[in-house]
């Protein structure tokens, strides 16, 4: 369910900023590339965390639905709100690929276009209220040396502004890496609380095949399974009960 790829700690990034002296080489650009494309993993496997989340929310009340009968017009499904964890996402996600563009060898011709997202991506941090402690001055101190990369016309000059954006942006990545590991342990008990939701309904409804001659109500609904269905049905649960068992290793590498 979820993917394997560690969030970098923001320590990684100062340490790329040090790496990045004025008479860096190309390695050390390559260095700055390598850790965009981990950042961009890592919030990708995020996003699918998240989706994660919800699909095990209405997974969890559709088996409720079909162990209390309950008609499609009373379906309701209330969701986490996660939209300020995706902005946040998005916005990280905006900000390594165009740093990633820019550590290129064939730096040049989107110049331009490449510094303009990577400013983009540092303002709607800023104005996304989910991340509190990043502010207007930051975001403008970051901009400065944004706007001086995009002037560099040397490969020195662009090494030491490179260095510079990466160093002044580095509070503003930092502080929304933050509050994203920070929520981690709320998103992973909601989804725990799904799976084991939905775990529970179903297999209630295998060890209980003729529970409708016990209960005194018209909804319910008594199911009729060849062989191959009931394998299925326990293969579900089984699968289940293996992410749950799973969940803490797999956060903990988050």
């Amino acid at each position: 369910m979820l993917s394997k790829f560690k969030l970098l700690k923001p320590a990684l990034m100062m340490t790329l900023v040090l790496t990045l002296s004025a008479c860096a080489s190309k390695e050390s650009v390559k260095l700055v590339g390598e850790y965009a494309k981990q950042s961009a993993k890592v919030q990708q496997t995020l996003h699918s965390m998240y989706d994660s989340a919800d699909e095990a929310r209405v997974n969890a009340v559709l088996a409720g639905a079909v162990r209390d009968g309950i008609p499609t017009r009373e379906l309701g499904v209330e969701l986490i709100d996660s939209q300020g964890q995706r902005a946040a996402l998005d916005s990280l996600l905006q900000y390594s690929k165009a740093l990633h563009s820019l550590a290129a060898y064939d730096f040049g011709a989107d110049i331009d276009e490449e510094t303009a997202e990577l400013n983009s991506s540092l303002v709607s941090i800023a104005d996304n209220p989910l991340v509190e402690d990043v502010t207007q001055d930051q975001v403008r101190i970051a901009s400065t040396a944004i706007n001086a990369l995009a002037r560099a016309s040397t490969e020195s000059s662009r090494y030491k502004a490179l260095r510079q954006v990466m160093s002044t942006s580095q509070p503003v990545v930092n502080s929304t890496i933050s509050v994203l590991r920070e929520e981690l342990p709320a998103w992973q008990a909601a989804l725990q609380y799904s799976l084991n939701k939905e775990l529970n309904l179903r297999t209630y409804l295998l060890n209980n095949p003729n529970r409708c001659e016990e209960i005194n109500d018209k909804r319910c609904v008594t199911f009729h399974h060849t062989l191959e269905e009931r394998m299925d049905a326990y293969r579900k649960a089984y699968q289940l009960k293996q992410t749950l068992v799973q969940l803490d290793d797999q956060f903990a590498k988050l």
